[in-house]
């Protein structure tokens, strides 16, 4: 893989659901990406909110064309409203950063 396309990489947070570091990567980067869709392709479950935009791989078998297309099929999708976050409603607490939902 050609390293200068890696926009960055997650935290390691022991202890914590992988749903946490992706998280965290996102309300530290997703205003300088201006990210408005995105998917998480991941072997692991433990995502909590962020489950909606998980496509389950399987480390045994890696990246398939069908979780390409699910991927691209949440990517299609503009995320607002509840469950969805800016940085601007965003508060620090404890080094996590907490969310509060946008009503629409």
């Amino acid at each position: 893989m050609d390293s200068s396309r890696v926009i960055g990489r997650t935290a390691f947070f022991p202890g914590h659901p992988r749903g946490r570091e992706i998280k965290s990567w996102i309300f530290n980067h997703g205003q300088r990406w201006d990210i408005s869709s995105w998917a998480i392709l991941d072997d692991d479950r433990d995502m909590e909110e962020l489950t909606p935009q998980l496509v389950k791989t399987d480390f045994r078998v890696g990246l398939t064309l069908p979780h390409v297309d699910a991927a691209l099929k949440l990517m299609r999708q503009v995320l607002v409203g509840p469950g969805w976050w800016s940085p601007a409603e965003r508060k620090e607490e404890h080094g996590t950063t907490q969310t509060q939902k946008q009503e629409v």
